[in-house]
């Protein structure tokens, strides 16, 4: 085979491992923390609940405050009966003691139904709670293994940049054309330059060529583009099985 071709092959090889590992690199953070629904929803429900929890405590608060008022109201009320001359009068002041005792009972109730109501809340929340840290627990061990994937990408990637700056030199050594043309191909062809030929057919773009075009392919003794595409093709009896590239 053309020296220059496997050395292009070779190439094409490291090219396609090193777009993959930058690929997961730039990707890997986003996957830990992106799009994680579980994460997201156990949160959402779990915030939502305290935020509901708050609010009812908020809202007991301003109830016992307002029972506190007419409590203080029905005490001073009765302090003045003794004070009243008329009967038409103390009619209308045991009214108005009736209208306060009234007025606090309803908040009771209200301040007894939104105890009731706390109880179910705080319940619900600390089943959320629980979720809620499960979660947190997942995702923590998942950005472990992300972080653990970076770093062994990272490390493989510094590998494959080494070998590869040995290899840019070993081409361009012989023909600095080559490895220009190589990696024009590779920039336009979305990092896919060279690729195998089978059965008179271009496996970059998967396009039919000419029998003969075919036959100067498989003798491999110089650089044949493919007439669709213009990837730089290759035969090798092997790439009829697994080998993609």
């Amino acid at each position: 085979m053309l020296e220059e071709l496997n050395l292009l092959r070779e190439m094409q090889s490291l090219d396609t491992e090193i777009i993959k590992l930058k690929t997961l690199i730039e990707k890997a953070p986003l996957k830990a923390i992106e799009g994680d629904a579980s994460y997201k929803e156990a949160s959402s429900v779990y915030e939502q609940k305290k935020s509901e929890l708050a609010a009812i405590f908020k809202q007991k608060k301003e109830l016992e405050m307002a029972a506190e008022e007419k409590s203080d109201r029905v005490k001073k009320l009765r302090t003045r009966s003794s004070d009243i001359k008329t009967n038409k009068e103390y009619q209308s002041h045991l009214k108005e003691i009736e209208q306060a005792e009234k007025d606090f009972r309803l908040i009771e109730d209200d301040i007894l139904a939104i105890m009731e109501k706390t109880e179910a809340i705080e319940k619900t929340l600390a089943k959320n709670g629980v979720q809620f840290k499960q979660e947190q627990e997942r995702l923590t061990a998942k950005k472990a293994v992300v972080k653990k994937e970076l770093e062994d990408a990272g490390k493989e990637l510094e590998f494959l940049l080494g070998k590869r700056q040995k290899l840019v030199r070993t081409i361009t050594g012989k023909d600095m054309g080559t490895y220009e043309r190589y990696m024009a191909l590779l920039e336009k062809k979305n990092g896919l330059a060279v690729v195998k030929a089978e059965k008179d057919v271009c496996m970059g773009c998967n396009m039919s060529m000419p029998p003969q075009l075919f036959v100067e392919v498989t003798k491999s003794e110089k650089l044949v583009t493919c007439p669709q595409c213009g990837r730089i093709m290759y035969y090798a009896e092997e790439a009829n099985g697994d080998e993609n590239n």
